[in-house]
């Protein structure tokens, strides 16, 4: 008990045969690591000598997707796009928070965002909801912002 009390004080010093920690993450390593190494005084924005240029991706003759917003008879506004791929994502996006508040209706944005999927007519609580698009691989995620 006693060997493996001394040796655990030993590595936590960093004294004795174990102490190559020191060595390894010391201020002279730090320095090193730190110091820019072959190209210490190159600023920022100039090149590397020596290294290649980076290539980007350009998108020129990409397709722009175009948001269409329709109005739905019951008021609702709905924006979508056309994009192609494996993911799809809806939003819901209200009219609150502290720009459409008044001091008597102060919170009702964090209100809605934590109650707006709490059930639904079909769904009796929050997690039948998030089960159910947990089994066809989605998320929920509610989020306030100005």
């Amino acid at each position: 008990m006693a060997a493996v009390v001394l040796a655990a004080t030993r590595l936590l010093r960093g004294s004795g045969s174990w102490g190559c920690s020191r060595l390894r993450f010391g201020p002279p390593a730090y320095r090193r690591f730190s110091s820019g190494g072959a190209y210490p005084n190159i600023p920022l924005s100039s090149p590397l000598p020596g290294v290649p240029k980076p290539v980007f991706a350009t998108v020129d003759g990409q397709e722009k997707f175009e948001t269409k917003v329709t109005t739905l008879d019951n008021g609702l506004r709905v924006a979508s796009q056309n994009k192609f791929g494996q993911f799809c994502t809806v939003g819901i996006l209200i009219n609150s928070g502290s720009r459409y508040e008044a001091k008597y209706l102060s919170g009702i944005a964090h209100f809605l965002e934590k109650l707006a999927f709490s059930s639904t007519a079909r769904f009796d609580s929050k997690d039948e909801i998030l089960l159910t698009l947990e089994k066809h691989g989605g998320i929920c995620d509610c989020q306030t912002s100005r």
